[in-house]
């Protein structure tokens, strides 16, 4: 295994109490040795070393724990085979998209145009101003891996999302629904928690071997419900800001909700109290804030809204179908945790754990938090992650709603 070395970690408070990190070392290295080492997913688990790293380090991680988190995360990934040239030009590079043994070659292609020609112009090329932006595959993590890229300034990261979104590329925009006039209130939780439910056309679990899989056939199998709900979505009145906003609080709702408490442990929900939904929806407003701070003339401003647009679309048809290949699990009051803990001892606990899933939740939850006037949900999600970490929980990747079923 590479390994890498950890350079001291320097911590500066600034005027408004925040803890910067100063030194990028251990991020840089962590990326540098490891950028074409590993594949972006392994069955259904995303490449999320660098995100956990600094996911741990915001909430306050030794240097010895990360150096742990970085031998633990990387002895569950896959390697790469070695490439020195890719089968992909710019001509035809739509060819292969879609087929996840060009992830390797989406990678050095990316790296290459990145190099040559920038990170904003290869974003607006190949994301902004092509079709890319419409897929849905391996659930919008992609998306996930690329924003986060942006926000460290690491152009190899962006790069690794890239040739991850396109070699996992899924378009569903036969699914989405056209633009209807806006009549009922907005409200992502009615139509979820109580109206797909309760409908019984969509009883009868989805076998597949890969979570990302059962999606693909519920979109196939279902085309034409899915467009009926997402009809219903559309009528919802707001604007794009304030219906993301209810997804991110559907996200964090989705956590307590589908857990399921058994007589000595906690049992979470793989998929929906993982925190992949809240990390999509938090990442789609971080590449809205990041749209803003930059000059753009009309058009671009433009083209930038119908890419925020579409993509809160893809997030609520993301929400729907997770939770119905999941088993609509709801059980708003089947938790019995108590709220013992404040934010800085779950943070203490979670980070204490070799638990990535609770650690990325727990990093989404605090970042969703300051978006809320009540904490009151997101702190109970972060006592159910303590809780699954401290009991030896665990994680239901075939969904916590079946057992009701």
């Amino acid at each position: 295994m590479h390994t890498i070395s950890f350079q001291p970690i320097h911590y500066t408070t600034s005027t408004k109490n925040t803890t910067e990190f100063n030194s990028r070392s251990l991020l840089l290295s962590t990326v540098n040795t490891t950028h074409d080492l590993y594949s972006m997913e392994c069955g259904d688990r995303p490449n999320t070393l660098a995100r956990v790293l600094v996911g741990l380090h915001e909430m306050g991680a030794s240097q010895e724990r990360l150096r742990d988190a970085y031998l633990t995360v990387c002895s569950g990934l896959e390697r790469l085979s070695s490439c020195s040239t890719s089968r992909i030009e710019p001509d035809t590079w739509q060819d292969f998209l879609g087929n996840k043994n060009y992830y390797r070659d989406y990678l050095f292609f990316f790296d290459q145009y990145i190099s040559h020609y920038g990170l904003e112009s290869t974003l607006h090329t190949y994301l902004y101003s092509s079709h890319l932006y419409n897929s849905i595959g391996s659930q919008l993590q992609p998306l996930v891996h690329i924003v986060f890229g942006l926000e460290q300034n690491l152009p190899k990261v962006v790069a690794q999302g890239l040739a991850y979104l396109a070699s996992t590329y899924w378009d569903p925009s036969n699914i989405l629904s056209c633009s209807v006039p806006q009549t009922a209130p907005l409200n992502p939780h009615l139509l979820l928690a109580d109206l797909v439910k309760s409908d019984q056309r969509f009883d009868g679990k989805i076998e597949s071997s890969t979570f990302g899989g059962a999606i693909k056939l519920l979109l196939k199998s279902k085309s034409a419900l899915l467009q009926t709900y997402m009809a219903e979505w559309s009528r919802q009145t707001g604007t794009w800001e304030d219906r993301l906003k209810a997804l991110i609080e559907l996200a964090v709702e989705f956590i307590p909700n589908s857990a399921r408490p058994t007589t000595h442990t906690m049992e979470l929900d793989w998929f929906l109290a993982g925190g992949q939904l809240l990390s999509s929806a938090l990442a789609i407003q971080s590449l809205a804030s990041l749209f803003s701070t930059k000059a753009s003339s009309q058009t671009e401003k433009e083209q930038q809204g119908k890419v925020l647009e579409h993509l809160v679309q893809l997030q609520f048809l993301l929400s729907l179908c997770t939770f119905v290949v999941q088993g609509r699990p709801w059980h708003p009051h089947s938790s019995t945790v108590t709220d013992v803990f404040s934010w800085k001892e779950c943070m203490d606990r979670v980070v204490a754990s070799d638990d990535t899933k609770a650690i990325l939740a727990l990093n989404s939850l605090i970042k969703a938090r300051t978006q809320t006037k009540s904490q009151e949900m997101h702190l109970h999600a972060a006592n159910l992650l303590v809780a699954c970490v401290e009991q030896q929980g665990t994680w239901i990747k075939g969904g916590t709603g079946w057992h009701h079923r």
